[in-house]
């Protein structure tokens, strides 16, 4: 019960911080000719990637906690294994990812 309060409060601090985040990124200024395709594929990437990192940093966060707050039961350590294999493969995935999109763009624009 007491987990479920600590993971609820964190939720709802990480909620409350990601709008100060959000708001303390450098404005994205459209380029000089007007928004083209180009500048807004790269602006949603960019968001996307920022959305990404957030979302890793959370699992991750969570995952500390419940290892901190298994006390030593061996369920609830395996249940903290699982988020961080989780978090890591998620991390693993986005990466790859985004390094196919990058190689892809740098071939074909060269």
């Amino acid at each position: 019960m007491k987990t479920k309060k600590v993971l609820i409060a964190l939720t709802l601090a990480s909620l409350l911080v990601l709008p100060v985040i959000t708001l303390a990124a450098s404005p994205v200024q459209p380029p000089e000719g007007g928004l083209t395709k180009d500048s807004l594929r790269t602006n949603l990437l960019s968001f996307i990637w920022w959305l990404f990192g957030i979302l890793a940093l959370i699992c991750f966060v969570i995952a500390g906690i419940l290892f901190l707050t298994a006390g030593g039961s061996a369920e609830k350590i395996a249940q903290a294994k699982t988020a961080v294999i989780y978090g890591v493969v998620g991390v693993a995935i986005a990466i790859i990812g985004y390094s196919i999109v990058a190689i892809v763009r740098t071939l074909v624009l060269t």
